[in-house]
């Protein structure tokens, strides 16, 4: 799973800064280069996606599969938590809503 990017972390600000950087670099350069740019980076992703080695339909039913193993995962944890907790209370005579 992906880690979540706080907004006072450095990798953030790092992305916002290159962020502003290009913008105004697109703004500045002639169309005829940046749209060139665009074009060759967007071509790399078509070639890409053209020479993976699953067909569409095996991805989307391996990244299902992965996003229902880790949804099991969760509920498990949830599960172990929630037993861990009952004991812990239980231990200290706080069962059942007992202060």
């Amino acid at each position: 799973m992906l880690g979540v990017i706080s907004m006072g972390s450095d990798r953030m600000k790092e992305r916002l800064d290159f962020i502003r950087y290009y913008a105004e670099w697109v703004k500045s350069a002639p169309n005829e280069v940046w749209s060139k740019q665009q074009a060759d980076l967007i071509n790399s992703f078509m070639a890409s996606a053209r020479n993976f080695m699953l067909s569409p339909e095996e991805y989307l039913k391996m990244t299902s599969y992965r996003e229902e193993r880790i949804r099991s995962m969760e509920e498990d944890l949830r599960r172990r938590l929630r037993k861990y907790d009952a004991h812990e209370l239980e231990g200290r005579g706080l069962s059942n809503g007992k202060a």
